[in-house]
C-alpha cells in the first residue's frame, strides 16, 4: 500500500503565492490604498521621488485575523531604482515564492509614474508591485493592498 501526502507549506509561503497569483486578477476594485500624506501642501516632484530604494518592511497577512509574515525575516528582498526620465530597475526575491513552491526571482525593469504623490509601476513581470499603489510621504514608497484575502505591506526607503 502507497500513500502519499502533500507537502506541507509554511503560511508565509502561501501568502506570498497569493500575493503573486492574484495579480493576474487585480483591478481597481481589488485595491485599497494607504500611506501617509505628504508633510507639505505641495506634491512631490519626479526629482524628489527618483532614486534607490530598498523594501524596510514587506509583510502578509490574512485579511481576517492579526497574524503578520514578515517576508523580509523569512529572506526576500526588493529593490528598486527610479531615475528621473520614468524608468525603474531592480529586483523582487522571495524564497519560496512562487506558485510552484520555487524560489520568485523577478525583474522589476519597467516604468514608474508620479500623480500627485502616488506612484504607480509598469513592469512585464507579473508580481503584486505593478498592482499595488505606492504613496511617496517623507522620502519613502509605501504601499498596501489587499489581493484574494491577503493583505501585503511593502515600505521602501532610500539607503
Amino acid at each position: 500500500m502507497h500513500s502519499t501526502t502533500a507537502p506541507r507549506r509554511s503560511p508565509w509561503f502561501l501568502a506570498t503565492v497569493v500575493l503573486v497569483a492574484a495579480c493576474d486578477t487585480t483591478g481597481p476594485a481589488n485595491q485599497s490604498q494607504s500611506g501617509d500624506a505628504t508633510d507639505s501642501t505641495t506634491a512631490p516632484s519626479v526629482a524628489d521621488v527618483a532614486g534607490q530604494y530598498h523594501a524596510t518592511t514587506f509583510t502578509t497577512r490574512p485579511e481576517s485575523s492579526q497574524g503578520t509574515t514578515d517576508l523580509l525575516a523569512q529572506g526576500a528582498t526588493l529593490t528598486m531604482a527610479l531615475d528621473t526620465a520614468g524608468a525603474a530597475t531592480g529586483r523582487l526575491f522571495v524564497p519560496h515564492g512562487d506558485e510552484n513552491g520555487n524560489d520568485l526571482d523577478a525583474s522589476m525593469a519597467g516604468t514608474w509614474a508620479l500623480s500627485q504623490d502616488s506612484v504607480a509601476f509598469g513592469q512585464d513581470a507579473d508580481t503584486f508591485v505593478r498592482d499595488m499603489p505606492f504613496v511617496f510621504a517623507n522620502g519613502a514608497l509605501t504601499g498596501k493592498s489587499t489581493f484574494s484575502g491577503t493583505v501585503g505591506r511593502v515600505s521602501l526607503s532610500r539607503p
